[in-house]
């Protein structure tokens, strides 16, 4: 798994802790009111995400492999003086 990858996937994984936190009362899964419990998985999710958003940034890009050659060749099109 690259680094690109990996970064993604942190990415993915801190929203969704982020987005279960949000989301715990109207699932069913939390106590009424925004709980301390909730606060610290929407923040970890919060760091998550932004740590993967690092690591996506700081990643080396692909090397896109051999491309057109980038030495100028001679104009084809006809001078004024031709």
């Amino acid at each position: 798994m690259s680094e690109r990858q990996t970064g993604l996937l942190i990415i993915v994984v801190g929203l969704a802790a982020a987005l279960l936190a949000v989301l715990a009362n109207p699932l069913g899964i939390g106590h009424s009111g925004f709980g301390w419990h909730q606060v610290v998985l929407l923040v970890a999710g919060i760091v998550l995400a932004v740590v993967g958003a690092v690591v996506v940034l700081r990643a080396p890009s692909p090397d896109p492999g051999p491309g057109p050659d980038p030495t100028p060749g001679p104009d084809p099109t006809p001078g004024p003086d031709q």
